[in-house]
């Protein structure tokens, strides 16, 4: 293993929460440091092995049994999405698969937010299209570092780090693209944006901290908003944004729409 790793350069990992945590299993954030670092690789193939054996043991123990429980199924099911997280962490870590410096200044790899606003009321990000399908093999963009530029010298109001927070996914297309883009629900930079913003602004990223909403709308290009509502507030914001959004689906039922008379989203 020594001798057949000496040539692979491995970049050193590090979350926003200060270090990696044998047996967590949240991503953490790759860092441009190239940098060996074989023993967290080891580490994971590991646990990766550990995960798989522990999941099929369960599966065995259940047909044998002849009978297969739904406690059962969704252990499995969680241990090996375990592994799948390893697996892609660790394709990362080789050089070849990690962003360089030069990379790292492109929008193929490192996606900022095209702008920021915040208010008392709610944050909002303006990125790029988030919802394109994603194929295999399809490099993977990073948000945390694109994020803590963005929002570099801004001061957070308190109650976005201190209260609990809905995320709100407006996807907006170009009247032409609508009934033409593959819609990719699962995409993984859904993913890795609520990863990245929870650094930021959630107490945590469970079930009970993180509420999601999603509405897709035309516009006169496509890029996704991303509004971050304290939950307390969130009856009196869809309250006014959902007729407007409402207005902007319906332009598609209607061939004479002419995009250019499109309302703008307000600001």
């Amino acid at each position: 293993m020594e001798e057949e790793n000496s040539g692979k350069n491995f970049v050193v990992f590090n979350s926003w929460k200060q270090r990696y945590h044998s047996g967590s299993h949240s991503l953490p954030n790759i860092l441009n440091m190239h940098d060996r670092d074989a023993e967290f690789s080891n580490t994971l193939v590991e646990e990766i092995i550990t995960f798989i054996q522990r999941a099929s043991s369960i599966l065995k123990v259940a047909m044998n049994k002849g009978i297969y429980e739904i406690d059962d199924l969704s252990w499995s099911a969680n241990l090996l999405e375990k592994a799948l997280n390893n697996i892609r962490l660790l394709s990362y870590a080789i050089k070849d698969d990690a962003p360089n410096s030069d990379q790292l200044s492109t929008d193929r790899l490192f996606i900022s937010p095209t702008s920021v606003k915040m208010t008392d009321t709610y944050i909002k990000f303006d990125f790029p299209i988030l919802m394109r399908k994603r194929r295999a093999g399809t490099k993977t963009h990073y948000y945390d570092l694109s994020l803590k530029e963005a929002l570099n010298g801004m001061t957070i109001p308190s109650q976005y780090t201190s209260q609990n927070i809905t995320m709100i996914f407006l996807h907006c297309y170009k009247k032409e693209h609508v009934n033409l883009v593959r819609k990719d629900h699962d995409n993984i930079d859904l993913k890795w944006i609520i990863d990245a913003l929870n650094n930021y602004f959630f107490i945590d990223d469970g079930p009970l901290r993180t509420c999601l909403f999603q509405n897709s709308i035309v516009d006169d290009s496509d890029h996704t908003i991303i509004y971050l509502v304290p939950t307390s507030h969130l009856g009196e914001f869809l309250t006014e944004k959902i007729p407007e959004w409402e207005r902007r689906r319906e332009v598609t039922d209607s061939s004479e729409s002419d995009p250019n008379l499109l309302p703008k989203i307000q600001k």
